[in-house]
């Protein structure tokens, strides 16, 4: 038993892969019974994960995703994210991954959040080919 939980009609394993894993050996994944991935493209406004390009190319079914903080504007997010993403009508809708804890000193009030937290109303590109972008907590 390899500790994943036993698949139902339909249902397909994925991974999300970012700097933490290294290289990943994309033809190990795909023979480990895994169909699809999410890579980490950007972080906040200024990181850009190292290996987001080759992941984007080895990988065979692939999505991008946003670490999205709250301390920082949608719109401030959105660009780096847009520039590191090819745009690639094969990929998967484009994912925002909402981390609350360690990501920001001071934590923005709710109202704050409601003002500037809008990653999808950044740019109206980001809607792309696949559609609206998954939100994953």
């Amino acid at each position: 038993m390899n500790g994943r939980p036993e698949l139902k009609t339909g249902e397909v394993y994925g991974i999300d892969v970012a700097c933490f894993q290294g290289q990943v050996n994309w033809f190990q994944v795909a023979g480990d019974g895994v169909s699809f991935a999410y890579i980490k493209a950007t972080q906040g406004t200024t990181y850009v994960n190292p290996f987001f390009s080759t992941d984007w190319k080895e990988a065979k079914a692939y999505g991008a995703y946003q670490f999205f903080s709250l301390c920082s504007s949608g719109l401030a997010q959105a660009q780096p994210f847009l520039a590191a993403v090819p745009r690639d009508p094969a990929a998967l809708p484009p994912a925002v991954d909402l981390g609350l804890k360690g990501i920001c000193n001071l934590r923005p009030s709710a109202s704050a959040v409601a003002a500037n937290g809008r990653f999808r109303d950044s740019d109206p590109t980001f809607d792309g080919e696949g559609g609206g972008p998954l939100c994953r907590t």
